[in-house]
C-alpha cells in the first residue's frame, strides 16, 4: 500500500495557478510530472517524503526562527526568483506582526532578481486584508530604473513587463506585517487587477486625483480648508459627491501626508510626478471622509487613419441597413448623443442633423480652442502638427450625416429623423475621466459643470473611446446614465486582444468589436468575454479587389494646409463600427420609444438584433453576431409590455486565475409571467450551478471544480450556460484559466512543520509530534518514531509569519489525502496500516486554509491548532 503527500502553496486569489501545478480530480491523474516515495511503518514509526510542488519558491527572510535565512532586502542582495515561478513571502514594519526573526529590527521589503520576456506580468496577493496592512510592487529594469509600479489597497498588486532581460521586483510594506504571494503570469494586469488599483503604466493626469466625500463626516467646505493646507486646490462636481483634486505644491503636499519623496536615482524624471500622484491618493484613500480616491485617467478614441478616398459605404448593406430603412420610415426619431473629438458644425452633410452641444474639455493644452470649456463643441483638430483625425464628425456622419442631398455620404438613420448631439471630450491626446463623465451627464440632462441642459435627453450615447484601466467613477457615471434611460455603446479597442477596455467592459455597457467586408474579426480588434456585439469597422486591406480601402467612409476634415475643409475619408477601428450599433438602437428607439436598455440588452442576448458569427451563440470575437439593422427594428416593433422577455447578467462569466464561484441574475425585461427552466451546461463536469427555484427569476450559483480532471492541463477552457424559458433562450458563455508553467525538481517551499496528529475517540485533535525541517534533493524526508497504534492525521505546513497556526493564509499546506479530503493513517499493532478504503492521490485544493481542513476533517478543532512552541530540529 503506498501512501503519498504532496505540498503547495495556499493562494487567496491565484486558484487557477495552483490548480495549474497540482490539479487532479479524484480518480484523475496528475497534469504534472512528480516523484514520490511511499510512507511506510517500520517498528512503530511512519517516513515518508514530502514533495513540494512544482516551480515552487520561499522568501529567504521570513520570520520564522527556524528557517534558512538569506537577506534579500536590497538590489545587491535580490534573492533569485524563476520565471514561472510562485514563492511565498513575509513582511512586516519593525515593532510590528508576530514576535520572531524580524520582529524587532522589521522587514519592510523583499528584492527579487528574474529574467522575464516581454508581455509578461509579476502579481502579489496579499495573504491578510488587515486594516492599514498594505504591500505595494514594484518592477524595475536591469539599471534598476522603475518599469512599473502598483499601489492599490485591494491585497492584490500587478506590474507589467515590455522588454526582456534580467528585471528587480520589490515588494515593501509601508505598516503591519503580512505574508504574500508572488507569481509571474502572461495575462495583462487589466485582467488580474480589481477596480481599486493604482498602477504607474495607466494613463492619467499627473497631479490630479478624483475622491468621493462621506460629508456626513466632513463637508465640501471643510474638506476643500483641509486640500488647501497641504498643498491642494478642490473643486466640487455635481455627480455624487464626487470632486476634483489638484495637487498645486507636490512638496509641501508629500509632507503633509507623510509621504517620503521618491529616489530619483530610481525613476525617470517624466514619471516623478505621476509616481508621487499615485502615492498620494494611496495614502488619500486612507482618509476616514474618503469613500473613493482614483487617478484621473485619460482615455482616447480607437480609429485608424487613412487617406480619403471616393463615396463607398459597403458597411451599411453589411448589416441590413437598407431593408431595416423601409421599417422605420415614420418613426418618432430619436437622439444620439456622441461624445468624441467634437464635430465640424458646417460641414454640409452634417450640419441639418446636428442639435446644439458642448465642449467639456478642460486641459487647455489638449482643448487647442483657447475660450474653455463651452457651448461650442467645433473640433478644431486633435493634432497639432497636422493633419488631424476629426474622428468625432466622422464617428458622427456615420450615424446621422444628411441623406438625399446630393453631397457626400448618407448616415445609418437616414429618413429616421434621427439626430446627433455633438458632446466634445477628447482633444490631443485624449481626454480625462473628468471631462467625460461631465459629458455623459449633460447628455442625459443630470447635473454638471456646464450649468447648463439640452431640451433633450439623449436615447443612445456613443462613446467610441476608452482606456486599458477601470474606473469605480467613470462606471458610476455610466450607471448613471443607463439609469436615465440611455443605451450606453463602446468601442472594445483596437489592442487585438482578450485584454479590457473601458468603458466598453463596464456593466450595462454594449461593447462593439470589429468586422471587415469578408465579415471575419478585424485583425486589429479587440475580443474576450466583455463583448457583446460585432459592426462594420473596416480593414487596410482591399478583400474585394477594387483598388479602394475596405475602410468605413464617412464625414470628416482635412487640415494639412493649416485651414480645415470639409470633405469625405476612410477611417478603421473599433470606434467605426461602435457608431453602427448606436444607429442601429436610434432606429429601434425610433419605433419603440419605451425600449429600455434592458430590453435592448435582452434582445441582443436572445440573437434577435443579430446575424450569428463564429461558433453557435455568443462568442468571445463577435459576441452575439454582427449587428443587423432590420432585424432590430422588427424585433422592437414586435415588443410588447404584456409579453415576457428573458435576460441574464452579465452576459458572461470569467473564473480567470483565481475565482471558484461567480453568480449571475436572470430577470424578466418585460411583462407577463416569465418561466425559466432548468438551466444546463457543457463543461463536461467541471461547471454545477445553483438554481433560485420557484419561476426560475433570481439570482444562479455557478461553482467551478479546479481539480476536475478535464481541466487538469494548463491552457484556456470556455463553457456554455443555456437558458430556456417561454421568452426566449439565453447562452452565457463561461471561460477560465489554467496558467502554462514550466518544471523544477527543486521545488522549495520553505521551513516545512510535519505534523502527526492523533484523532481521538470525541473527534478532538491533539498533535502528538511535530518534524521541522528544509527541501533536500526537492523533497522533505521526514520520521516518526514511537508512534502509538491509533488514527492519525499527517499534515504539513510552513510558517512564514510565526504565529503558529497550521496552513494560515499565504503559506505552504498540504496533508495525507487532500487539504479539501484528508484521510486517517490507521497504526494498529503489529505495525500494519489502513487507509480507510483509500489509495492516496494527487488531489490539490486551490483555496486550502486551517478552515477548509477543518471542514474537511469534520471537526472544527484544527482551526485553532497551533504548532508547540518547542519546535524540532532538522
Amino acid at each position: 500500500m503506498r501512501l503519498f503527500i504532496q505540498t503547495k502553496l495556499k493562494f487567496l486569489l491565484l486558484a487557477a495557478i495552483s490548480a495549474s501545478l497540482f490539479a487532479c480530480g479524484g480518480g484523475g491523474g496528475s497534469s504534472s510530472q512528480s516523484i514520490s516515495a511511499p510512507v511506510v511503518i517500520q517498528n512503530s514509526s511512519v517516513s515518508g517524503v514530502i514533495l513540494a510542488a512544482i516551480n515552487s519558491a520561499s522568501d529567504s527572510d521570513v520570520n520564522d526562527p527556524s528557517a534558512f535565512f538569506s537577506s534579500n532586502d536590497d538590489f545587491v542582495n535580490a534573492q533569485l526568483m524563476s520565471n514561472l515561478t510562485t514563492l511565498g513571502g513575509y513582511l512586516n514594519q519593525a515593532g510590528q506582526g508576530r514576535f520572531g526573526r524580524s520582529f524587532s529590527a522589521g522587514d519592510d521589503q523583499d528584492f527579487y532578481e528574474i529574467d522575464l520576456q516581454p508581455g509578461q506580468s509579476i502579481n502579489l496577493v496579499q495573504a491578510s486584508l488587515a486594516v492599514m496592512t498594505n504591500i505595494d510592487l514594484t518592477l524595475f529594469d536591469e539599471n534598476q530604473m522603475i518599469v512599473d509600479q502598483s499601489l492599490s489597497v485591494g491585497g492584490v498588486e500587478c506590474v507589467e513587463n515590455n522588454s526582456a532581460g534580467k528585471h528587480f521586483v520589490r515588494a515593501n510594506i509601508l505598516q503591519g506585517a503580512a505574508n504574500y504571494t508572488l507569481s509571474v503570469t502572461s495575462l495583462p494586469c487589466s485582467v488580474i487587477l480589481s477596480s481599486s488599483s493604482l498602477r504607474l503604466k495607466s494613463d492619467f493626469a499627473a497631479s490630479e486625483m478624483l475622491i468621493q466625500l462621506d460629508t456626513s463626516k466632513k463637508s465640501y467646505s471643510a474638506m476643500s480648508s483641509e486640500m488647501g493646507s497641504m498643498g491642494m486646490t478642490m473643486a466640487t462636481m455635481a455627480h455624487d459627491n464626487y470632486a476634483r483634486v489638484v495637487i498645486d505644491d507636490m512638496a509641501k503636499a508629500a509632507e503633509a501626508m507623510s509621504i517620503s519623496a521618491m529616489d530619483a536615482t530610481h525613476i525617470d524624471e517624466s514619471m516623478y510626478d505621476s509616481a508621487m500622484t499615485l502615492a498620494m491618493i494611496a495614502a488619500m484613500q486612507n482618509h476616514d471622509a474618503v469613500v473613493l480616491a482614483e487617478p484621473n485617467y485619460n482615455y482616447t478614441h480607437f480609429a485608424i487613419p487613412n487617406d480619403p478616398f471616393f463615396n463607398r459605404q459597403w458597411h451599411y448593406s453589411l448589416i441590413s441597413l437598407p431593408s431595416a430603412l423601409d421599417q422605420a420610415v415614420g418613426g418618432s426619431g430619436a437622439i444620439v448623443a456622441v461624445l468624441d473629438t467634437g464635430v465640424l458644425l458646417d460641414h454640409p452633410d452634417l450640419s441639418a442633423n446636428l442639435l446644439p452641444g458642448f465642449d467639456f474639455i478642460s486641459n487647455q493644452d489638449s482643448a487647442r480652442d483657447d475660450d474653455g470649456i463651452d457651448a461650442d463643441p467645433s473640433d478644431p483638430g486633435d493634432n497639432p502638427n497636422r493633419p488631424s483625425t476629426f474622428h468625432g464628425s466622422h464617428v458622427l456622419g456615420t450615424v446621422a450625416a444628411v441623406s438625399n442631398n446630393n453631397e457626400g455620404v448618407a448616415g445609418a438613420a437616414f429618413f429616421s429623423n434621427i439626430q446627433a448631439m455633438p458632446v466634445r471630450v477628447l482633444g490631443v491626446g485624449g481626454g480625462s475621466l473628468v471631462d467625460i463623465c461631465e459629458g455623459l451627464r449633460f447628455a442625459v440632462r443630470l447635473p454638471n459643470v456646464s450649468n447648463t441642459l439640452p431640451a433633450n435627453s439623449a436615447d443612445v450615447i456613443n462613446m467610441s473611446l476608452g482606456g486599458s484601466t477601470f474606473s469605480q467613477f467613470l462606471q458610476d457615471c455610466t450607471d448613471d446614465a443607463r439609469a436615465q434611460g440611455a443605451i450606453v455603446v463602446a468601442a472594445a479597442g483596437n489592442g487585438a486582444s482578450a485584454a479590457p477596455t473601458f468603458p466598453a467592459a463596464n456593466n450595462g455597457v454594449v461593447s462593439v468589436s470589429a468586422v471587415g467586408l469578408t465579415r471575419d474579426l478585424a485583425s486589429y480588434s479587440n475580443f474576450g468575454n466583455t463583448i457583446d456585439v460585432a459592426a462594420p469597422g473596416g480593414e487596410a486591406s482591399d478583400d474585394d479587389g477594387d483598388g479602394i480601402i475596405d475602410g468605413v467612409f464617412s464625414t470628416v476634415g482635412n487640415n494639412e494646409s493649416g485651414t480645415i475643409t470639409n470633405t469625405f475619408g476612410y477611417l478603421i477601428g473599433t470606434s467605426m463600427a461602435t457608431p453602427h450599433v448606436s444607429a442601429v438602437a436610434a432606429l429601434m428607439k425610433s419605433v419603440a420609444p419605451s425600449l429600455t436598455p434592458n430590453q435592448f440588452d435582452a434582445l441582443l442576448s436572445a440573437g434577435q438584433l443579430s446575424d450569428d458569427l463564429g461558433a453557435v451563440g455568443r462568442d468571445d470575437r463577435f459576441g452575439n453576431g454582427l449587428i443587423n439593422a432590420n432585424r432590430a427594428v422588427l424585433a422592437a416593433q414586435g415588443m410588447s409590455l404584456t409579453t415576457p422577455l428573458l435576460s441574464a447578467a452579465p452576459s458572461g462569466l470569467s473564473f480567470g486565475l483565481n475565482a471558484d464561484q461567480l453568480r449571475f441574475d436572470v430577470i424578466n425585461v418585460g411583462g407577463g409571467n416569465l418561466s425559466v427552466d432548468t438551466p444546463s451546461e457543457n463543461s463536461g463536469g467541471w461547471l454545477s450551478i445553483s438554481a433560485p427555484g420557484g419561476s426560475g427569476e433570481g439570482v444562479y450559483t455557478v461553482t467551478v471544480d479546479r481539480n476536475h480532471a478535464l481541466i487538469a492541463e494548463p491552457g484556456s477552457y470556455s463553457a456554455i450556460i443555456s437558458l430556456t424559458s417561454n421568452a426566449g433562450n439565453v447562452d452565457l458563455p463561461v471561460s477560465l484559466q489554467v496558467l502554462q508553467t514550466g518544471q523544477s525538481a527543486t521545488a522549495d517551499v520553505g521551513r516545512q512543520h510535519v505534523l502527526l496528529v492523533s484523532i481521538n475517540a470525541d473527534s478532538t485533535l491533539v498533535i502528538e509530534q511535530v518534524v521541522s525541517l528544509d527541501v533536500d534533493a526537492g523533497g522533505y524526508q521526514f520520521r516518526f518514531d514511537s508512534v502509538e497504534p491509533g488514527r492519525y492525521f499527517i499534515i504539513t505546513t510552513s510558517d512564514h509569519d510565526n504565529d503558529g497556526r497550521v496552513c494560515d493564509a499565504g503559506e505552504a499546506c498540504g496533508a495525507f489525502g487532500s487539504v479539501d479530503e484528508l484521510l486517517a493513517l490507521v497504526v494498529n499493532e503489529g505495525d500494519q496500516i489502513e487507509l480507510d478504503g483509500f489509495i492516496a492521490s494527487f488531489n490539490f485544493a486551490a483555496t486550502a486554509s486551517a478552515t477548509s481542513l477543518g471542514s474537511a476533517i469534520g471537526s472544527s478543532s484544527l482551526v485553532p491548532l497551533k504548532l508547540p512552541d518547542a519546535r524540532a530540529a532538522n
